[in-house]
């Protein structure tokens, strides 16, 4: 059987030569956008070892969110712990001064975010950074690979988190971004499978219900959430897309045809003219 991982397919339906540089070539992203994915790792880290060190009584009571000054202090020493013990510590002084005073600004906005959607919604998170197929060091992960369509593609993927609610069988989605990003443009160019294959893995691996997904942006505390009317469409569609992705990569297929640039790390070795896109959407709409 084929296997390939969520976000390597999300990359290769953005873009094949994307997909190809990143994961054949193996070529490294310019150090601004090395520092972005760093600081995205590392901030999934600390929010990872903070939700998992809760215990029951926290995370089933909303009010707990009240307490944002002794929440924001234990983030933030996290943070420094974890900061010091990543690539980022290597940086210059300025530049790990600077790195870490946003970060921890990122997280004191969070905690306020997170109080209102714990008011929001009568939800208890349950898993984080819950993978399905093989681990990153290639041991087996909790769940099984997710198997789609009839040559049975095995997809493999980690979730950042899902919540349940308190009769434990309906769950939500939540999907961390360090910068925004458009989730309906995303959706309506047929580019957004990540989210829905994590659906899938939580309906058909969990057995649950799903209510629906997210992504939360943690920059600027904004969050974006798929059409629950749609849902069940959607996930129909993303099996036919992960199909076609299988079948495309098996015949080697690395053509320069990219139907988004944004947060692309090869610009500078990539051939393809971003304003082919700004005027194709325009015919579109017109």
């Amino acid at each position: 059987s084929l296997v390939f991982s969520a976000t390597r397919l999300e990359t290769f339906l953005t873009c094949a030569f994307k997909y190809h540089a990143q994961n054949t070539l193996r070529l490294r992203p310019a150090l601004e956008d090395r520092l972005r994915l760093e600081m995205g790792t590392l901030l999934h880290a600390v929010l990872d070892g903070f939700y998992k060190n809760l215990s029951a009584r926290e995370k089933n009571d909303a009010s707990f969110w009240k307490e944002s000054e002794r929440i924001g202090a234990v983030l933030s020493n996290d943070l420094e712990r974890l900061f010091a013990e990543s690539p980022l510590a290597g940086e210059p002084p300025y530049r790990r001064r600077f790195l870490i005073a946003r970060m921890k600004q990122t997280l004191l906005l969070f905690v306020r975010r997170e109080g209102d959607h714990a008011q929001e919604r009568d939800l208890v998170p349950k898993y984080f950074e819950l993978e399905f197929g093989k681990t990153l060091d290639g041991r087996p992960a909790p769940l099984p690979y997710l198997e789609l369509g009839r040559d049975k593609i095995l997809v493999g993927g980690k979730i950042d988190r899902v919540d349940v609610s308190r009769a434990g069988d309906e769950a939500l989605v939540i999907d961390y971004k360090l910068g925004s990003r458009d989730l309906r443009k995303k959706i309506k160019q047929g580019l957004e499978i990540q989210l829905p294959i994590y659906l899938l893995a939580v309906k058909r691996l969990l057995g649950l219900n799903v209510l629906g997904a997210e992504l939360r942006f943690l920059e600027s505390g904004k969050k974006a959430a798929l059409d629950t009317e749609t849902l069940e469409e959607l996930l129909g569609r993303t099996e036919e897309r992960v199909v076609d992705a299988a079948r495309r990569l098996k015949t080697g297929d690395i053509a320069v045809r990219s139907k988004s640039c944004d947060f692309c790390d090869y610009e500078t070795v990539c051939r393809f003219e971003k304003w082919k896109l700004v005027y194709s959407e325009a015919d579109a709409n017109a």
